[in-house]
């Protein structure tokens, strides 16, 4: 019997490694890569900034503990004629899945 009746985390250090981009320049791109989408620091990196994401954007949205639904939605507004940064407007949902166990009937 291994029911599931919880999830736990436990927060983890933000992950440094060095760089490779002294080795092999055409890194650069991917460790900025890891770094927007995943939040991996790499140290002494030339030029570590942003690659896919807005630079105002909060987060790294690869990671496990980033919520589903984003935290801003964006849009363009005709009559100011640039984008617009909203909170966003749907309500997240929690997406745990229900266990069930060896005869069939469900728990939860």
């Amino acid at each position: 019997d291994r029911d599931v009746t919880g999830v736990q985390t436990c927060a983890l250090p933000i992950p440094i490694i060095d760089t490779i981009t002294n080795l092999w320049p055409a890194s650069d791109w991917y460790e900025r890569e890891a770094f927007d989408l995943f939040g991996i620091m790499f140290l002494d990196h030339p030029d570590l900034r942003r690659i896919l994401t807005d630079y105002g954007f909060v987060g790294h949205p690869f990671r496990k503990d980033f919520p589903m639904i984003g935290k801003v939605e964006m849009r363009y507004d005709p009559t100011q004629k640039r984008v617009v940064y909203e909170p966003v407007s749907i309500e997240e949902r929690n997406n745990v899945p229900r266990v069930i166990n060896g005869e069939g009937s469900r728990n939860g």
